[in-house]
């Protein structure tokens, strides 16, 4: 009986695991100005589905994981930077890194794309919207 009670447990929190993993639960709204570039990709034909993931540099407001949705696994990641010298010294980071990211800044925010091909067009596509996205009237640190 133990057992059973164990194994079930053990079943409910890998369920929960797995769900979280997958944003299907635990999802928190993106914060600041984070909304308006989700919006923004989306004008430009790149539906998203954004989570956000550690926040471990102190420099940095908010690590985001965009997935395209319909794209299978194809995602990229954005820096919400402390502010617009805080995007370059972490996109100088990421440019040294030995695996390339394809990274590029635009005012505090940094977008990096791990495994991405840089000739495909999806690429670029996405590195075209990031770029023509209005970051420079945007807060670079979160409101109180």
């Amino acid at each position: 009986m133990i057992g059973l009670i164990l194994l079930v447990v053990l079943a409910l929190v890998a369920g929960l695991w797995f769900a979280w993993r997958q944003g299907w639960v635990g999802e928190t709204a993106l914060p600041g100005p984070l909304p308006a570039l989700q919006a923004h990709l989306r004008t430009q034909g790149l539906d998203t589905y954004a989570r956000l993931t550690r926040r471990d540099l102190s420099d940095v407001n908010q690590r985001v994981h965009f997935q395209l949705v319909g794209r299978g696994e194809r995602v990229f990641f954005v820096l919400w930077c402390n502010s617009p010298e805080a995007a370059q010294r972490h996109l100088q980071r990421l440019r040294q890194a030995p695996s390339p990211s394809l990274p590029q800044a635009n005012g505090p925010f940094v977008l990096y794309m791990t495994d991405w091909p840089a000739d495909d067009p999806l690429t670029r596509q996405v590195q075209a919207a990031f770029a023509s996205f209005p970051a420079s009237g945007l807060p670079a640190r979160p409101g109180p």
